[in-house]
């Protein structure tokens, strides 16, 4: 919104209202999906992910203005945030399926996930076919006909800590 666009990036509220008007003018398409969101989302009491799982919100039913506005947030949130959460689910699948496949299960962990991330310890004598497997599987875990043509890209860094990283590619 565009109080939460001011305090973001500083200025006025005009200066705010002003970046997200122009900016939903020029996406005008994701504009009208956020309303269509949010509309089936009031009609219906939730929302879905691209992959049909659900979550519902209650306070789209609210009398309190500002309960209403946070459930409509959310609403409008919880596909796009929801679909990343389900393709990073897929993605893991994958990986482990292929680690398993190519036989490197003692050669690659997997550590942590942190958003769009995922955390491997990886010997480094299969760092080359373990990254390679795993940007792959990543980057395939989306099935090309729910993809619309978006394409999912996926970029490596390795380092002995996260302070050290370096780009892959």
């Amino acid at each position: 919104g565009v109080n939460a666009l001011k305090q973001n990036l500083g200025g006025t509220r005009e200066e705010a209202q002003q970046f997200y008007n122009e900016y939903f003018k020029r996406f005008s398409t994701l504009a009208q999906y956020l309303e269509t969101v949010k509309s089936d989302a009031k009609e219906k009491g939730y929302t879905e992910t691209l992959f049909g799982r659900r979550r519902y919100f209650e306070g789209l039913k609210s009398k309190l203005p500002f309960i209403r506005a946070a459930a409509e947030r959310m609403a409008i949130n919880a596909p796009i945030q929801g679909t990343a959460a389900d393709i990073m689910k897929l993605a893991m699948k994958k990986i482990a399926n292929n680690v398993v496949k190519e036989g490197l299960e003692e050669k690659v962990r997997m550590l942590l996930q942190v958003h769009d991330e995922l955390i491997f310890e990886i010997a480094e004598d299969s760092l080359d076919v373990a990254s390679e497997l795993i940007r792959t599987s990543m980057e395939e875990a989306l099935p090309p006909e729910l993809g619309k043509g978006v394409r999912c890209l996926a970029n490596g860094h390795v380092g002995k800590s996260w302070g050290e990283m370096k780009s892959l590619s």
